[in-house]
């Protein structure tokens, strides 16, 4: 279950920050403001990319519990988001001062 929510934190990244992944997710933003709002949350991406990762996982293992993957996949990616954003805000902070 680890590493299908690890998965989950990596595609949700993929999806929200890879820059391999910019020129389409900026078409796709473009044409629906739902899936724009949708990339710029953590909680929202990382439950669906829980559903995408349970569901393929269910052909490889079927475990009922994988039900469950989209719940902890949200609440991880949010707390993954949220660590990374604190890190890079602390690492802003400190490069500014350096500066002066």
């Amino acid at each position: 279950m680890v590493l299908y929510i690890i998965s989950c934190i990596g595609l949700t990244n993929i999806l929200m920050y890879g820059s391999i992944l910019s020129k389409p997710r900026r078409y796709i933003t473009n044409r629906s403001p739902a899936i724009d709002h949708m990339l710029k949350c953590s909680l929202c991406t990382g439950f669906w990319s829980g559903i995408i990762i349970s569901v393929i996982a269910f052909f490889i293992t079927p475990v009922v519990e994988l039900v469950f993957l989209p719940l902890a996949s949200c609440a991880m990616c949010w707390l993954y988001d949220s660590i990374i954003g604190l890190v890079h805000a602390q690492t802003e902070s400190i490069d500014h001062y350096k500066k002066k």
